[in-house]
């Protein structure tokens, strides 16, 4: 993944009123808003939600690969130019 634009190893989708946590390590987390605001109960185990969390899983994984870096890592310098200003009258050919 792109280190400047997406780090740590976990994602999050909210959506209708659901929100998935996807963790690298961990079990997700999975919340019914509308029942839960305060996210105290986990529900990413609940069988009657696995809908729910199948369509929110595929909808994070989308997003993800939509920003995912596709270039190649390599060494890259940019070629800098000694000084990021031009004297007035050199501009205007004086």
């Amino acid at each position: 993944m792109n280190s400047v634009t997406q780090s740590g190893s976990s994602r999050m989708i909210r959506y209708d009123n659901y929100k998935l946590y996807e963790h690298v390590s961990d079990p997700g987390e999975l919340y019914d808003l509308e029942k839960d605001p305060m996210e105290l109960h986990n529900r990413f185990d609940d069988p009657s939600l696995r809908g729910v969390k199948a369509e929110l899983m595929q909808r994070l994984q989308r997003w993800s690969v939509r920003l995912t870096d596709d270039l190649p890592k390599g060494k890259y310098n940019a070629r800098l130019a000694q000084h990021n200003w031009y004297r007035t009258s050199e501009a205007h050919g004086a």
